[in-house]
């Protein structure tokens, strides 16, 4: 994992194919949306994931930005969501 931008996080399942990635993913998001943050206060924070495949020739810059263009669509989509 690697911060990528201001509240952007880069996740790289190297083994997963996009299905097991998509389970994988929508596990933790259902984890942190379940989770109470900050003690007695009971912080509720959700997150947008978007995933995408490395194909062959596919470079980094590309597989960030078709990454990002999913998270984004989670974001139009309404939030909280996993978008493959």
């Amino acid at each position: 994992r690697i911060r990528y931008g201001g509240e952007e996080f880069v996740i790289i399942l190297p083994f997963a194919d996009i299905q097991n990635a998509y389970k994988r993913m929508e596990a933790f998001r259902k984890e942190v949306e379940n989770h109470k943050f900050c003690g007695k206060r009971a912080l509720k924070i959700t997150v947008s994931i978007g995933i995408c495949e490395m194909k062959e020739g596919t470079n980094f810059e590309e597989l960030i930005k078709k990454a990002d263009d999913k998270l984004y669509e989670a974001k139009k989509e309404g939030r909280n969501k996993v978008i493959c």
